[in-house]
């Protein structure tokens, strides 16, 4: 457990002789206890952690946490915190006035998330509640868009129902955006995220009952960047926009396991960040953009494209074998899609996939048939 008391030269000799790190609780001791001893510290301390304690089953954070006023920080991740999330919000956290930093993620809060949420405004710049083992349920309220503060939502893991509100658009400050594994959340993606230009990393993967297509206006999220966009297995439908050719510091692109259409927008070339492409298992048509090719002298090592179960048709194109010469691309996976004409001879020493069942395993992987064929496995008649 971590304390930080206040650099208030007023505080009492107790507050002044404080210590800043208190040994990590034992088995026995529960946040009844930890809270009399903060409460001892004095109602100067700034920054509560306490993660991975291992304190007993069924703990409740006692409401006379909330005298500590000036609070900015409570990490209380990882813990058998198990309560009524609305009564912890009322009662304890709503009156902490300065606290920025909420974190309690992987524990076993129950209920949902309450309008008060939005009385946090003025402080509030990270939430996580990601991961909670009873799950939080209900609506999102409209009133998180009050957190003009924002920087951190992390909801994911959760059973959150509805549609994801309009006002999340008023939150300009966040970089982070996360309702992975929300699987009742429904109704299609906000555009108004379009709004929130300082993103970078944007996660609603495994929310599978979102529909409705990619919208357009997050095309202007150019800040995203590294493993940034998780846009699979949801139920999402219509065409990938040609607006990803702005994404051009994102490293992952996984929209796999939707049920999108048409074709492969060109502009993909011109993401230059890109390390994987996921798009398998959809309904898309056309061929595989040549446009793949200049991702070779690039910010960042493309390595894995997978676009198998599709319907793409043409000829596999000759300029993916820049990508294999120059030693960044580790696997090609096509297969199950409408294919023809000869695999070009370059990306024959790849090797052929397998373990078909092993994602990781470097290698090309093809349908042999009449249609298309090559490399020594698949001789062309």
């Amino acid at each position: 457990m971590k304390i930080e008391p206040s650099k208030n030269d007023a505080a009492s000799d107790v507050e002044k002789d404080a210590p800043k790190e208190v040994p990590k609780p034992r088995q026995n001791v529960g946040f009844a206890t930890i809270a009399a001893v903060l409460l001892f510290v004095g109602n100067e301390v700034q920054s509560v952690v306490v993660r991975n304690t291992g304190v007993p089953a069924n703990q409740t954070i006692p409401p006379e946490l909330a005298l500590l006023t000036q609070l900015k920080t409570l990490q209380l991740s990882n813990n058998q915190i198990a309560q009524s999330f609305e009564t912890l919000l009322t009662s304890t956290l709503v009156p902490m006035e300065h606290l920025a930093e909420l974190s309690l993620d992987q524990n076993h809060l129950e209920g949902s998330i309450p309008t008060e949420l939005g009385l946090m405004s003025n402080s509030l710049i990270s939430l996580r509640l990601w991961d909670q083992n009873s799950k939080l349920v209900g609506s999102i309220p409209s009133e998180i868009g009050r957190l003009s503060q924002l920087e951190v939502l992390d909801l994911g893991v959760n059973d959150f129902t509805g549609q994801i509100p309009s006002t999340i658009g008023f939150l300009t400050s966040l970089t982070s955006l996360l309702f992975r594994k929300n699987s009742q959340l429904a109704g299609t993606l906000p555009p108004q995220i379009g709004l929130l230009t300082k993103l970078t990393k944007l996660d609603f993967g495994y929310c599978t009952n979102m529909q409705g297509s990619i919208p357009t206006e997050y095309g202007a999220l150019s800040k995203l960047a590294d493993r940034s966009i998780w846009l699979n297995r949801n139920s999402l439908t219509g065409t990938i926009p040609t607006e990803i050719g702005r994404w051009t510091d994102m490293g992952l692109l996984l929209v796999n396991g939707n049920n999108l259409k048409g074709a492969i927008p060109t502009q993909i070339g011109l993401m230059e960040g890109l390390e994987e492409i996921s798009m398998y298992e959809n309904q898309l048509e056309g061929p595989i953009p040549s446009e793949l090719g200049l991702l070779t002298d690039t910010k960042k090592r493309l390595t894995r494209v997978y676009l198998y179960d599709n319907a793409l048709t043409g000829q596999v194109p000759t300029e993916l074998v820049s990508l294999w010469e120059n030693g960044s691309l580790e696997g090609l996976r096509l297969q199950n899609n409408d294919l023809s004409g000869t695999i070009p001879e370059g990306l024959c020493g790849m090797g052929k996939v397998e373990n078909q069942d092993d994602w990781w395993e470097h290698g090309l992987w093809f349908d042999c048939n009449d249609k298309l064929c090559g490399c020594s496995w698949c001789p062309c008649a």
